[in-house]
This record gives C-alpha cells, structure tokens and sequence, in this order.
C-alpha cells in the first residue's frame, strides 16, 4: 500500500459510461425490452459473458454455439423494487 505524506491512501477513481445494447423479445406478441448483461472490469472496461445453450440442458444441433445473456427490462425493475423494499 502507498501513503502520501500524511499517512493516508490517495484514492483515484475514474468513472465511464456505457450505453447498455438492447433488443425487443416477443412473446404471445407482447414485445419486451430486454438488456444485454455485461459488467465492468477494472482497467479492462466491459465484459459481456456468453453461454452455450447445453448448460440450460437444452440439445439441438447448435447447443453447443455461445449465446449472449440479455435480462429483461421488467425483471430489473421487480428487483430494483425488491431491494429497496429491504
């Protein structure tokens, strides 16, 4: 750990913005918006993981093709309520 010369730890912090990517999903021709999930790595900027359609025990020719994981824009708002609940 480095101190300055008061005995404290400087702290440096940089702040960015993302702009979330998002798509329309429909179902029973109700269209919802959903979000691409990603998450920020210091130093590294965003990831946004993937995941093969044989981990959700899915089998079709493609289970094993890496997909992009979106999160419905209602679901993050029942948990952004349910947090403030606490």
């Amino acid at each position: 750990m480095i101190c300055n010369e008061n005995n404290k730890v400087p702290l440096d912090f940089t702040i960015n913005k993302a702009v979330a990517e998002s798509t329309e999903i429909y179902k029973d021709n109700i269209s919802r918006r959903a979000f691409r999930f990603g998450f920020a790595v210091c130093n590294e900027g965003m990831r946004y993981p993937n995941i093969k359609p044989s981990a959700l025990g899915l089998k079709s020719p493609f289970a094993e093709l890496p997909l992009p994981v979106y999160v419905q824009e209602h679901a993050i708002k029942r948990f952004a309520e349910r947090i403030d609940d606490k």
